[in-house]
């Protein structure tokens, strides 16, 4: 299931302000932090970062709901030895309490050949600021790249 879940990510693989890819409204330090979670591999800190009602709209997968779901989904790209993830965003847009995030990834893990591999592809994050002006995702999803 593992290795099948980082096949599928390889194969089919987050007043109105916009601007190009700082750190508007802390957005970027949102982005920051969900990254370092990434690099540590920490699933319950990335679940964490996700509204209660939060999904993950991987491709190829049923829709995952609620952070308990979005944990277990993360520790499985871990456990199937992803090691890294790269978000570089290019536009966010801020609508009150409401942002948009669209940019491009780079995720590494194994090739199923004994390498590494990485996947690029593009993200759409939609974060919602709580009362405590922490952003937080609400949806979550990207798809790849085709292969070079």
């Amino acid at each position: 299931m593992r290795a099948l879940l980082f096949a599928a990510a390889l194969l089919a693989l987050a007043g109105c302000e916009t601007t190009g890819p700082g750190d508007i409204g802390g957005i970027g330090a949102a982005r920051e932090r969900f990254e370092a979670s990434f690099a540590a591999g920490d699933a319950a800190a990335l679940a964490a970062q996700f509204t209660a009602d939060g999904a993950v709209l991987a491709p190829n997968l049923a829709r995952i709901d609620g952070r308990p779901g979005i944990q277990a989904f993360w520790q499985q790209f871990f456990d199937a030895g992803v090691t890294g993830m790269e978000l570089t965003a290019a536009e966010v847009t801020v609508n009150g309490v409401n942002a948009t995030e669209v940019g491009g990834f780079a995720m590494t893990g194994p090739d199923g050949r004994g390498g590494t591999g990485t996947v690029r592809g593009k993200y759409m994050l939609q974060w919602q600021r709580q009362a405590d002006g922490v952003w937080l995702l609400r949806r979550d999803i990207w798809n790849n790249d085709p292969p070079r």
